[in-house]
């Protein structure tokens, strides 16, 4: 079967924009450092503002994104007055203005009120209160969709992060639809209608096994179908949200956990399958040993609330500590080398 070829790039200027309010601390620097050094991410969601959208230095989060079954160019910058969205590409509406702000929100987990998070958790908890003061402006930074969560955790399955990282961007220049920005040609994530649109040529324009081309396959099947529709999985307590993602092949009970945090943004569950988190709990509460997960569920009794955004603070902490093998990413030795994003 011949190999499906990405969508061209279409030529088109920026078209619409609006202002974002954001509840208390928030540092778009920061999100966009994490980003540079996170494998899934290729550090390619970043650069210069450029001089056609009429600023110049300083950087902005630019990126390709499929928003209502178009692809879109999201670009988000912050200034003294704020954070600004431009949304540019082919037939964008304000319907899909609403969509990419929805997103860029969801992203940057800017739903919160971040201030709560510093005086609720940072008074219960000496350790998160001293990281907050380091990060101020850090909150977790997600994944585009639960799909691509979803998609990236098979990826990293058994294979190293940077394997992995390696055969994502091949996933994204085969099958993802571009768009133009400011003179830029970004590539999107391919949405699951791009995904099966590879049919039978998955494994190879990838250059994985089988196994996981059909997962993803699977995957994409479901998505078509609006299964990881970000509002239906938010709207879903946690085990029934576990479970409607654990119906889909190859996703088990870390994937699903990690889909619901990192894809969905739940900011208030807690990881239970990231050995990098015990170690980064060891090294910030001054344990001689490293803790079990027992122990991290009786630890984190004072993150209520925001238990997600206090693990994703430590993790972040131990990466840039210890320059460790990729942000927001390491190895479980005990999943025989699956990737741990």
């Amino acid at each position: 079967m011949k190999a499906a070829v990405a969508p061209r790039a279409s030529s088109t200027t920026p078209l619409l924009s609006r202002r974002l309010t954001v509840s208390g601390p928030f540092e778009l620097a920061q999100a966009l450092a994490f980003l540079r050094g996170f494998l899934p991410a290729g550090g390619s969601a970043s650069g210069p503002c450029g001089s056609a959208s009429g600023r110049s230095g300083g950087d902005c989060y630019r990126a390709a994104h499929v928003i209502a079954g178009r692809p879109l160019a999201i670009e988000v910058s912050q200034d003294s007055d704020g954070l600004l969205l431009r949304l540019a590409g082919a037939g964008a509406s304000a319907a899909h203005l609403f969509e990419a702000e929805e997103l860029t929100r969801r992203v940057f987990s800017l739903d919160l009120d971040g201030a709560l998070f510093q005086r609720q958790v940072g008074k219960a908890d000496k350790v998160i209160a001293g990281l907050q003061r380091r990060f101020p402006g850090l909150r977790p930074v997600l994944f585009s969709t639960p799909f691509e969560a979803a998609c990236w955790a098979v990826l990293s399955q058994r294979t190293r992060m940077s394997q992995a990282a390696h055969l994502r961007s091949k996933l994204v220049a085969a099958l993802g639809p571009k768009v133009m920005m400011d003179g830029h040609e970004l590539t999107a994530f391919p949405a699951p209608e791009h995904v099966l649109a590879a049919g039978g040529a998955l494994a190879g324009v990838v250059g994985v096994s089988e196994v996981k081309a059909t997962r993803i396959q699977r995957l994409a099947e479901r998505g078509e179908r609006g299964d990881f529709d970000p509002r239906l999985l938010r709207e879903m307590r946690d085990e029934r949200a576990r479970a409607w993602l654990e119906q889909s092949p190859g996703i088990g009970a870390w994937t699903s956990e990690f889909v619901l945090i990192r894809g969905v943004g739940r900011p208030d569950l807690l990881p239970r399958g990231e050995w990098r988190l015990l170690s980064a709990v060891q090294r910030y509460y001054d344990l001689a040993e490293r803790p079990t997960f027992e122990d991290l569920e009786r630890l984190s009794g004072g993150w209520e609330g925001f238990r997600s955004w206090a693990a994703f603070l430590l993790r972040a902490a131990l990466h840039i500590d210890t320059r460790g093998i990729g942000a927001g990413g390491a190895e479980d030795p005990s999943a025989g080398g699956r990737g741990r994003p």
